[in-house]
């Protein structure tokens, strides 16, 4: 019995062996800050950082070193002229470490790899040259995050829309850098310092970060949206789909002459139909002014005074007979002037009122003329011509000769005598 168990003994501590898993060899803080120290350029300004003191022993030995209960919590290292890489494998040695400062050096190149350590809650770098894009996921497993700050760097490409999740975030500032497209939507309560100046920025701002002013966006030309006062155009809310390389230049050259008669064609149909309104118009416009003028010329028919020196011998023509008699004036007055005659004249110039005796209608004046109905005929060299019905019956045409007031005696029977050959047919 004793041998065997001898000889099972061994045995069982080989399996021992196999079974209990090797235990990580990690570094102290002591030492990943040394480590961290070393990937640094010109790391002149961390002298005190030295193997003959420890970090958290004696309060601020070490320069930009914070710590709490003897665990380091924070780096401080601003404006220490450093550059070269930053050792991310040295920082998550450092367990407790919480805030990380590189604010305001001569670090270079991409953004190193934070996110690593997921349990960062701060993370300054405004102030140095890191440049390139962001990739989109990087603040994924960063939800600790409260103060971000990227400003006043070379980043470029679009703002990583992972920093949408980062539902702690109360400080971003990711102005004065080269982030361009669209802003994504941020909707971080919490959230109340906040910067996107001076970048190239384009597109509408989102609803969600409506509560930021407008220094918030300053130097992005291609933003708009009511924290600018700008209102964006649905056009350029609109991307434009990109070409297609798989077409030839044929279809490319159908598709823009296809295009351009599409738009074509109601222009020409505008065009047509204000020529058509154009041309209404101007005949409209012509009829009415020369049927305004017609109508002046018979409206003015009972507004005759002749200015004469001696009194004419006024000639009227009866369509019974068609013989010519003569009515004298006596005294200055028509002895035939009828009832409608207005008495009172100026001194100096006489009314001759119209009086027309027929055999068959009886007579009738100026007064009976001027209230017929009458219907223009015409235009002639002596003037107008009217047809007239007057009320009991007789239809007469009336022409209204111009240009014969101002003229003598003779200069008037001459005018008479040409207006008394001229024979007009009435239907």
């Amino acid at each position: 019995m004793a041998v065997a168990h001898l000889l099972m003994q061994p045995v069982f501590v080989c399996v021992l062996l196999i079974l209990t898993p090797a235990r990580t060899r990690t570094i102290s803080q002591f030492d990943a800050l040394l480590k961290l120290k070393r990937s640094f350029t010109n790391p002149a300004a961390l002298d005190s950082w030295n193997t003959t003191s420890d970090p958290c022993m004696n309060v601020d030995t070490w320069v930009g070193v914070s710590c709490y209960g003897g665990i380091v919590t924070g780096l401080q290292l601003r404006a220490m002229n450093l550059s070269g890489e930053v050792d991310v494998d040295a920082l998550l040695e450092i367990p407790g470490l919480r805030t990380i400062s590189f604010v305001n050096n001569s670090f270079s190149g991409s953004i190193p790899e934070f996110n690593r350590a997921g349990s960062l809650k701060a993370v300054y770098l405004s102030g140095n040259q890191f440049s390139g894009a962001i990739p989109m996921d990087y603040f994924v497993k960063m939800g600790s995050l409260k103060k971000l700050w990227l400003s006043e760097n070379q980043f470029s490409g679009k703002i990583p829309s992972s920093i949408s999740q980062l539902s702690h975030l109360i400080d971003l500032h990711l102005e004065d850098n080269q982030f361009s497209g669209e802003i994504p939507s941020i909707e971080i309560p919490a959230l109340v310092s906040f910067n996107l100046s001076n970048n190239e920025l384009e597109g509408e701002i989102p609803p969600s970060l409506s509560k930021f002013d407008a220094s918030s966006f300053t130097g992005n030309a291609g933003l708009c949206g009511k924290n600018l006062g700008l209102e964006c155009r649905k056009e350029a809310l609109e991307p434009t789909p990109p070409p297609n390389d798989n077409q030839d230049s044929g279809r490319n050259e159908n598709s823009v002459k296809k295009s351009t008669s599409n738009v074509m064609a109601p222009v020409a149909v505008v065009l047509m139909v204000l020529l058509i309104i154009a041309v209404i118009l101007i005949f409209m416009t012509r009829t009415r002014r020369i049927w305004m003028e017609q109508a002046a010329d018979f409206d003015v028919l009972d507004k005759g005074n002749i200015d004469i020196d001696e009194q004419p011998v006024q000639k009227v023509e009866s369509k019974s007979n068609r013989k010519e008699m003569e009515l004298p004036t006596k005294d200055g007055t028509n002895n035939l002037s009828s009832k409608g005659s207005n008495s009172s004249q100026p001194r100096g110039s006489v009314s001759i009122d119209l009086v027309v005796l027929n055999s068959d209608k009886g007579k009738f004046g100026m007064v009976d003329l001027m209230k017929a109905a009458a219907e223009v005929l015409g235009n002639s060299g002596l003037g107008s011509s009217y047809k007239a019905v007057i009320p009991g019956g007789l239809t007469v045409v009336v022409k209204r000769v111009k240009e014969v007031n101002g003229k003598g005696k003779e200069e008037f029977d001459a005018e008479m005598r040409k207006l008394g050959e001229v024979r007009t047919r009435t239907s």
